[in-house]
């Protein structure tokens, strides 16, 4: 049975599986933020999610291509944070009525 699970263990599976998914969606999100609406109000929308399998990409092969998995969890991890930073920030800053 450990041979057919073993992969579990393996901290690159973690990083470049779901991390890089979670942090990838983390980005998209973020985007639709700061990205400007644009003139048909749909930019914002819009690009992220054209933009999402190119973020995916570039993070996945990152973490799975490095040598360094210490420093691929700490850049990965810090992206997802700023990101998450910035979708709280939107919903919990309040506009001024």
């Amino acid at each position: 049975m450990n041979r057919f699970f073993g992969f579990f263990r393996n901290q690159r599976f973690w990083l470049a599986g779901p991390l890089t998914t979670v942090v990838s969606m983390l980005c998209m999100l973020a985007m639709a933020v700061y990205f400007p609406p644009g003139v048909g109000n749909i930019n914002n929308i819009l690009m992220p999610l054209l933009m999402f399998p190119i973020i995916w990409a570039c993070i996945f092969f990152y973490a799975y291509l490095t040598q360094h998995l210490k420093r691929a969890w700490f850049i990965i991890f810090t992206l997802g944070l700023i990101n998450l930073a910035i979708i709280v920030l939107q919903f919990t800053l309040v506009k001024g009525s």
